[in-house]
Protein backbone atom coordinates (compact mmCIF):
# COMPACT_ATOMS: atom_id res chain seq x y z
CA UNK A 1 0.00 0.00 0.00
CA UNK A 2 2.57 2.19 1.05
CA UNK A 3 4.52 2.36 -2.61
CA UNK A 4 1.30 2.29 -4.48
CA UNK A 5 -0.87 5.24 -3.03
CA UNK A 6 1.80 7.99 -3.74
CA UNK A 7 0.97 7.32 -7.17
CA UNK A 8 -2.56 6.77 -6.93
CA UNK A 9 -2.13 10.21 -5.23
CA UNK A 10 -1.04 11.54 -8.05
CA UNK A 11 -3.89 10.13 -10.32
CA UNK A 12 -6.28 11.38 -8.41
CA UNK A 13 -4.67 15.02 -8.41
CA UNK A 14 -4.66 14.66 -12.44
CA UNK A 15 -8.01 13.61 -12.31
CA UNK A 16 -8.74 16.66 -10.40
CA UNK A 17 -6.51 18.84 -13.28
CA UNK A 18 -8.87 17.01 -15.94
CA UNK A 19 -11.85 18.47 -14.32
CA UNK A 20 -10.89 21.51 -13.88
CA UNK A 21 -9.63 21.81 -17.70
CA UNK A 22 -13.13 20.15 -18.87
CA UNK A 23 -14.94 22.82 -16.48
CA UNK A 24 -12.91 25.99 -18.11
CA UNK A 25 -13.31 24.79 -21.27
CA UNK A 26 -16.86 23.66 -21.52
CA UNK A 27 -18.28 27.11 -22.28
CA UNK A 28 -16.34 26.84 -25.51
CA UNK A 29 -17.91 23.90 -26.75
CA UNK A 30 -20.99 24.59 -26.06
CA UNK A 31 -22.04 26.19 -29.70
CA UNK A 32 -20.73 23.06 -31.10
CA UNK A 33 -21.54 19.85 -28.74
CA UNK A 34 -20.76 17.25 -31.14
CA UNK A 35 -16.78 17.91 -29.84
CA UNK A 36 -17.75 17.58 -26.88
CA UNK A 37 -19.12 14.21 -27.32
CA UNK A 38 -15.61 12.68 -28.21
CA UNK A 39 -13.40 14.29 -25.35
CA UNK A 40 -13.91 10.81 -23.40
CA UNK A 41 -12.76 9.08 -26.46
CA UNK A 42 -9.74 11.02 -27.41
CA UNK A 43 -8.79 10.85 -23.78
CA UNK A 44 -9.37 7.00 -23.53
CA UNK A 45 -7.43 6.28 -26.56
CA UNK A 46 -4.60 8.38 -25.41
CA UNK A 47 -4.57 6.26 -21.85
CA UNK A 48 -4.39 3.07 -23.12
CA UNK A 49 -1.96 3.97 -26.10
CA UNK A 50 0.50 5.45 -23.45
CA UNK A 51 -0.31 2.54 -20.94
CA UNK A 52 0.03 -0.16 -23.83
CA UNK A 53 3.52 1.37 -25.12
CA UNK A 54 4.42 1.43 -21.20
CA UNK A 55 3.80 -2.52 -20.44
CA UNK A 56 6.00 -3.55 -22.97
CA UNK A 57 9.05 -1.46 -21.76
CA UNK A 58 8.52 -2.07 -18.44
CA UNK A 59 8.25 -5.79 -19.63
CA UNK A 60 11.59 -5.23 -21.52
CA UNK A 61 13.29 -3.66 -18.30
CA UNK A 62 12.32 -6.49 -16.29
CA UNK A 63 13.99 -8.61 -18.31
CA UNK A 64 17.12 -7.65 -17.35
CA UNK A 65 20.59 -6.35 -18.68
CA UNK A 66 20.71 -8.03 -21.69
CA UNK A 67 17.98 -6.98 -23.27
CA UNK A 68 18.17 -3.02 -22.35
CA UNK A 69 20.48 -2.38 -25.02
CA UNK A 70 17.22 -2.40 -27.55
CA UNK A 71 15.38 0.60 -25.32
CA UNK A 72 16.08 3.05 -28.47
CA UNK A 73 15.11 0.79 -30.83
CA UNK A 74 11.80 -0.42 -28.80
CA UNK A 75 10.86 3.28 -28.23
CA UNK A 76 11.06 4.16 -31.93
CA UNK A 77 9.27 1.30 -32.59
CA UNK A 78 6.25 2.19 -30.23
CA UNK A 79 6.43 5.92 -31.21
CA UNK A 80 5.79 4.59 -35.01
CA UNK A 81 2.77 1.80 -33.79
CA UNK A 82 1.36 4.63 -31.83
CA UNK A 83 1.03 6.97 -34.93
CA UNK A 84 -0.11 3.87 -37.03
CA UNK A 85 -2.72 2.89 -34.67
CA UNK A 86 -3.56 6.77 -34.29
CA UNK A 87 -4.11 6.62 -37.87
CA UNK A 88 -6.33 4.13 -38.10
CA UNK A 89 -8.26 4.99 -35.08
CA UNK A 90 -8.62 8.15 -36.46
CA UNK A 91 -10.17 7.25 -39.38
CA UNK A 92 -12.51 4.95 -37.80
CA UNK A 93 -13.61 7.85 -35.88
CA UNK A 94 -13.95 10.44 -38.40
CA UNK A 95 -16.23 8.08 -40.21
CA UNK A 96 -18.36 7.16 -36.62
CA UNK A 97 -18.32 11.37 -35.98
CA UNK A 98 -19.88 11.51 -39.64
CA UNK A 99 -22.50 8.91 -39.52
CA UNK A 100 -23.32 10.57 -35.59
CA UNK A 101 -23.81 13.88 -37.13
CA UNK A 102 -25.78 12.46 -40.03
CA UNK A 103 -28.50 10.75 -37.39
CA UNK A 104 -28.67 13.28 -34.97
CA UNK A 105 -27.57 16.60 -36.87
CA UNK A 106 -26.37 19.60 -34.14
CA UNK A 107 -29.15 22.08 -34.15
CA UNK A 108 -26.05 24.83 -34.56
CA UNK A 109 -23.87 23.92 -36.77
CA UNK A 110 -20.69 26.33 -36.79
CA UNK A 111 -18.85 24.58 -39.74
CA UNK A 112 -19.59 21.77 -42.37
CA UNK A 113 -19.28 17.94 -40.65
CA UNK A 114 -16.58 16.80 -42.77
CA UNK A 115 -14.67 19.95 -40.87
CA UNK A 116 -16.10 18.85 -37.53
CA UNK A 117 -14.76 14.96 -38.05
CA UNK A 118 -11.08 16.28 -39.36
CA UNK A 119 -11.15 18.25 -36.08
CA UNK A 120 -12.10 15.00 -34.02
CA UNK A 121 -9.71 12.72 -36.29
CA UNK A 122 -6.19 14.81 -36.21
CA UNK A 123 -6.90 15.41 -32.54
CA UNK A 124 -7.20 11.28 -31.64
CA UNK A 125 -4.22 11.12 -34.12
CA UNK A 126 -2.03 13.43 -32.57
CA UNK A 127 -2.63 12.47 -28.80
CA UNK A 128 -2.11 8.55 -29.67
CA UNK A 129 1.45 9.52 -31.45
CA UNK A 130 1.99 11.64 -28.00
CA UNK A 131 0.78 8.52 -25.90
CA UNK A 132 2.85 6.21 -27.13
CA UNK A 133 6.32 7.64 -27.22
CA UNK A 134 5.39 9.28 -23.80
CA UNK A 135 4.31 5.89 -22.37
CA UNK A 136 7.32 4.30 -23.70
CA UNK A 137 10.04 7.08 -22.41
CA UNK A 138 8.43 7.02 -18.75
CA UNK A 139 9.57 3.62 -17.89
CA UNK A 140 13.23 4.07 -19.05
CA UNK A 141 13.45 7.85 -17.24
CA UNK A 142 11.88 5.88 -14.29
CA UNK A 143 14.35 2.93 -14.30
CA UNK A 144 17.56 5.35 -14.66
CA UNK A 145 16.16 7.41 -11.23
CA UNK A 146 15.49 4.07 -9.54
CA UNK A 147 12.46 3.99 -9.37
CA UNK A 148 10.23 0.97 -10.12
CA UNK A 149 9.07 1.80 -13.42
CA UNK A 150 6.04 -1.25 -12.97
CA UNK A 151 4.41 0.49 -10.04
CA UNK A 152 5.33 4.00 -10.90
CA UNK A 153 4.77 4.10 -14.58
CA UNK A 154 0.74 3.28 -14.69
CA UNK A 155 -0.62 6.36 -12.67
CA UNK A 156 1.98 8.50 -13.89
CA UNK A 157 1.35 7.99 -17.55
CA UNK A 158 -2.83 8.25 -16.83
CA UNK A 159 -2.42 11.69 -15.67
CA UNK A 160 -0.06 12.68 -18.41
CA UNK A 161 -2.19 11.16 -21.32
CA UNK A 162 -5.25 12.44 -20.07
CA UNK A 163 -4.58 15.86 -19.36
CA UNK A 164 -2.55 15.99 -22.32
CA UNK A 165 -5.20 14.34 -24.45
CA UNK A 166 -7.28 16.71 -23.56
CA UNK A 167 -4.86 19.54 -24.56
CA UNK A 168 -4.04 18.67 -27.65
CA UNK A 169 -7.83 18.14 -28.69
CA UNK A 170 -8.99 21.16 -27.09
CA UNK A 171 -6.10 23.04 -28.88
CA UNK A 172 -6.29 21.46 -32.27
CA UNK A 173 -10.25 22.13 -32.03
CA UNK A 174 -9.41 25.75 -30.86
CA UNK A 175 -6.89 26.11 -33.91
CA UNK A 176 -9.06 24.49 -36.56
CA UNK A 177 -12.66 26.26 -35.23
CA UNK A 178 -10.92 29.91 -35.11
CA UNK A 179 -9.74 29.74 -38.33
CA UNK A 180 -13.23 29.18 -39.58
CA UNK A 181 -14.87 31.40 -37.54
CA UNK A 182 -12.11 34.04 -37.80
Amino acid sequence: CGIRLPWLAITLLGGVVTSTLLNLYSKHFSSIVILAAFIPNVMAMGGNTGIQSSVLLVREIAAGPTRRHAMGKLFLHEVRTGALMGLICGIGIYIWSLCLMRMSPPTHMVCSPWYLASVIALSLFCAMSFAAGFGAIVPIALDRCKIDPAVASGPFISVVNDISALLIYYAISFMLILRILG
